[in-house]
């Protein structure tokens, strides 16, 4: 409004007209762009009334099939009308998205199943129950289901994939014989069950008690070599929270070798909680998820830059887990950071 009040006062009727027919399609653009932003924002205003109800001045969040279904096609539309998405970026996914609809890992491979209900068995002496992974017992937290334990060791057995966006080790980056390990965020400690036997000793750091029960039943076979710390981990301490520099220092560990931290977007605050560590090249490498938050990857390369990075291959579609009118760019991230100490 102010632009075209300007506009207005500033040339008179002739170079106004030679003006509107110069930059006809600039205006064109400009008027598509201010149109579609104002769909999105009535969109998302209404999406929100239907998924939230309000109760004086608090809402409360109604969720079930239904409305998941409408986020999903709701992102999938975004993903396939929006003008500013670079498409020839993401060629492969969004030809799977077309086909299948909107999916965090939007790839053909990435939805096997590897375990039935069969697989799944209950341990009597403590109630909680297991899959036999690699020879040994995985033991899952005790409100768990026989269906939720299908839906997550499943899905933990698609995010490990070789060429997975989601998984953590690789040909470069990965456990040696005679490691030292901290696995951070380790909640049912899959990754730590896979490389067990060839560390030197793991460190298991989880504040969930639901998972730490079934952590120390999962390990079990391992308590000469492996050490629960229930809490979390963070870049302070108290009753709670601990950081990687005072733990080491607390332990007397003057190196790790392998840092793997997945931290439902606190990985900023476990890196910076470990700064003394990196800065005296006291951590050798790190398996750092990046998708929980935008410009994670950015800030995690930055913070790292006296290692060799490497990227996991492929994207998560991590807008999905964001509000429904909060859906906005990067649609699509990078899932983990692989980094090797500069020799």
């Amino acid at each position: 409004m102010i632009i075209k009040t300007i506009f207005n006062r500033v040339f008179d009727e002739e170079r106004k007209t030679q003006l509107r027919e110069k930059y006809a399609a600039v205006f064109v653009t400009y008027d598509r762009r201010l149109v579609y932003r104002q769909y999105l924002k009535a969109y998302r205003k209404i999406l929100k009334r239907i998924i939230y109800h309000t109760d004086g001045e608090s809402w409360e969040y109604r969720e079930n099939d239904f409305l998941n279904a409408v986020k999903r096609e709701y992102v999938k539309t975004m993903l396939l009308t929006d003008p500013g998405l670079d498409r020839s970026r993401y060629e492969k996914e969004l030809a799977y998205i077309r086909k299948a609809g909107a999916d965090a890992f939007p790839y053909e491979n990435m939805h096997q199943t590897f375990y039935m209900e069969e697989d799944v068995k209950r341990d009597e002496e403590t109630g909680l129950l297991y899959v036999t992974y690699k020879g040994n017992r995985l033991y899952f937290r005790k409100s768990y289901s026989v269906q939720d334990v299908l839906n997550v060791f499943n899905g933990l057995c698609n995010e490990q994939q070789e060429h997975s966006p989601h998984r953590y080790l690789s040909e470069k980056v990965k456990v040696d014989e005679g490691d030292i390990v901290f696995d951070i965020g380790c909640s049912e400690g899959i990754f730590s069950l896979e490389i067990v036997s060839k560390a030197k000793h793991v460190y298991l750091f989880e504040a969930d008690e639901g998972w730490v029960e079934a952590l120390t039943q999962t390990f079990k076979p391992f308590t000469q070599k492996v050490t629960i710390i229930a809490k979390w981990v963070s870049d302070v301490d108290d009753d709670k929270n601990i950081s990687i520099d005072s733990f080491m220092k607390k332990e007397g560990l003057d190196h790790i070798d392998v840092v793997k931290m997945d931290v439902e977007g606190f990985e900023r605050k476990v890196l910076t909680g470990a700064s003394q560590a990196i800065a005296k090249n006291e951590v050798e490498k790190l398996l750092v998820c990046t998708y929980h938050n935008a410009g994670d990857a950015e800030w995690v390369s930055k913070y790292l830059q006296n290692y060799e990075l490497e990227y996991s291959e492929g994207y998560m579609l991590t807008a999905l887990w964001r509000e429904i009118w909060d859906v906005q760019k990067p649609y699509f991230v990078q899932g983990v950071i692989r980094a090797r100490r500069k020799a």
